[in-house]
């Protein structure tokens, strides 16, 4: 996280440095009307860092099940959970599914809130598609006759890297009767801290009191954008 840069290029986009004039100053004159600037900035210590786990099951023919008990409440989050999952194992994302979120059935979840869900989350859902991995390629590194650091994954094959024409399908290296679960958990330690900070030019009619709301940015650091469409909507 880089406050520093995000104030810059939220500064850039609003035009601080042309429009700030200095305390108590207006920044234009129009009549009656004043136009001024000013920004704010936020800062959480941590963002609500509690206990996710996770678990992903690898079927035989090249398809994944993702357990995590994540509900939708429209920012795409179960979508992007599939995204990391697909991206750990090679696969495209219409080969990803995912539970419903039951508590019964699911591991355990602290719950979606707090800025958490990408963060905690998906840090357990890529430690358990990680997980999944490993265990493919250990099973499969005898029957391709290398080690599993010399074996990659795409599109339900397993290679061995630098000879793509040595593969096998996930169905053969697993035979009909297994399932491969990986299992993920991840444990908070309150290092990383959630910031937002928003510039605004208003616009006051010093005989009214009336006040327009002119122009506003809000800036942060992101981090890694899972879904680019939905962050600029």
């Amino acid at each position: 996280m880089d406050f520093t840069k995000a104030i810059e290029k939220g500064g850039e986009v609003f035009g601080w440095k042309n429009k700030w004039q200095g305390w108590g100053k207006a920044t234009a004159v129009n009549g009656v009307k004043r136009r001024g600037v000013g920004i704010g900035v936020h800062s959480n210590a941590d963002v609500g860092e509690d206990v996710s786990e996770a678990q992903v099951k690898l079927s035989a023919d090249g398809r994944v099940m993702l357990n995590v008990c994540v509900s939708e409440s429209g920012h795409g989050q179960r979508s992007s959970l599939c995204k990391m999952a697909a991206e750990v194992l090679n696969l495209p994302l219409e080969n990803v599914k995912m539970s419903p979120p039951d508590t019964e059935v699911n591991p355990f979840e602290f719950g979606l809130m707090g800025s958490r869900g990408t963060y905690a989350v998906g840090s357990a859902v890529i430690a358990a598609a990680e997980d999944a991995r490993r265990r493919l390629l250990d099973l499969a590194a005898t029957k391709l006759g290398t080690t599993p650091d010399h074996l990659d994954t795409e599109d339900g094959m397993i290679y061995i890297i630098g000879r793509p024409e040595k593969r096998m399908p996930w169905r053969r290296i697993m035979g009909l009767y297994r399932t491969i679960t990986g299992e993920g958990r991840f444990e908070p330690d309150h290092s990383l801290c959630n910031f937002l900070m928003t510039f605004v030019e208003v616009e006051v009619d010093t005989e009214t009191g009336k006040v327009e709301l002119k122009n506003v940015v809000n800036a942060t650091d992101a981090g890694q954008i899972i879904s680019p469409k939905t962050l600029e909507g």
